[in-house]
């Protein structure tokens, strides 16, 4: 990953962390950018929101995704009818080559203009760059259930609308050739999740892992700002960030203290017929704490979180900074 292309995507992120920052075209424009860095994640990214399209005739007639997909952001594309030719744009446009591709419309909380996605599925493949008889689908990702009259659609190419809680956990679990781009993608994710942007269900009863999915990086500047010094999120030799499951996950922060390597270990809990937990143990050292009944809820587990490491810390025998 070149440091030109990181560059762009944290001053993105920078940008949708501000207040008032996280809005719709900000979070396309860094998906677009993130996604177009590795086509194998935009692969997994598009077999996510197919996974739970509903309308399976359009899915079938797509066909299965290819390995590799080029991802492009707002795909200028022409709506012809008629009585009218009208310039549109595509949120999203996923494509392998001139043979297959997935238009992605995205919204949060707002409404479809009108005639948006009719024209998507009239353009047909030509408009996206597609040979005239390659396979092509549309789908809209929401935050909420929109109404549709019947559209026109003798190609079957409506996949339906995919809401964003219904395909979070796998977006979290988006892995990247790159754990740089791992890391912003679940930074971006995070965001949008912890304003409730993809909606109020988007952040309720998650696995283990996409617990701390959600909470990593937060966690990483609290413990940096709290140790004062710097905090790196360690991979396994895969580069995977947070590992784990659906009952276990856990995440490893390294940094220096005394001129030595430490190891803080995050695994959050979640064991049948008992309540969810949290265990933070630290290499080289003998301190390991356990908390009981800890929240499920990502915005509850986060905050939940902080002040365990707090605790943690202060145990550990620090004066954590304030």
């Amino acid at each position: 990953m070149s440091a030109a292309r990181l560059d762009v995507i944290d001053t993105a992120l920078a940008l949708i962390e501000a207040p008032k920052g996280a809005t719709e075209p900000r979070l396309t424009a860094c998906m677009t950018e993130v996604l177009a860095a590795d086509p194998h994640a935009a692969a997994e990214f598009a077999r996510a929101l197919l996974r739970v399209a509903p309308n399976d005739t359009a899915r079938d007639r797509l066909g299965p995704v290819p390995p590799r997909l080029t991802t492009r952001g707002e795909h200028r594309f022409t709506a012809g009818g008629r009585l009218s030719r009208r310039d549109r744009r595509a949120d999203l446009s996923l494509t392998a080559d001139d043979s297959w591709g997935l238009i992605v419309e995205a919204k949060l909380d707002a409404p479809f203009s009108k005639g948006q996605l009719e024209d998507s599925l009239r353009a047909g493949p030509a408009a996206f760059d597609l040979a005239s008889e390659a396979s092509m689908a549309v789908l809209a990702l929401t935050s909420n259930v929109h109404a549709f009259g019947r559209f026109k659609d003798p190609d079957r190419r409506w996949l339906g609308i995919v809401l964003w809680h219904d395909v979070l956990a796998d977006l979290f679990a988006l892995e990247f050739d790159d754990p740089e781009l791992t890391v912003r993608w679940q930074q971006l994710l995070s965001v949008y999740t912890r304003r409730e942007r993809f909606g109020k269900l988007g952040a309720v009863r998650p696995a283990p892992r996409t617990q701390l999915e959600f909470a990593a990086e937060r966690a990483r500047r609290h413990i940096e700002t709290r140790l004062g010094t710097p905090v790196e999120l360690r991979g396994n030799r895969s580069g995977r960030v947070v590992q784990g499951g659906a009952r276990t996950g856990w995440v490893q922060y390294g940094f220096r203290a005394k001129g030595q390597k430490c190891v803080l270990t995050v695994e959050s809990l979640r064991p049948k017929q008992r309540p969810r937990a949290l265990v933070i143990r630290e290499d080289p050292g003998d301190v390991r704490l356990e908390f009981a009944r800890f929240p499920a809820e990502l915005l509850a587990f986060e905050d939940a979180l902080h002040e365990a490491l707090d605790v943690f810390l202060a145990h550990d025998g620090r004066a954590p900074r304030q």
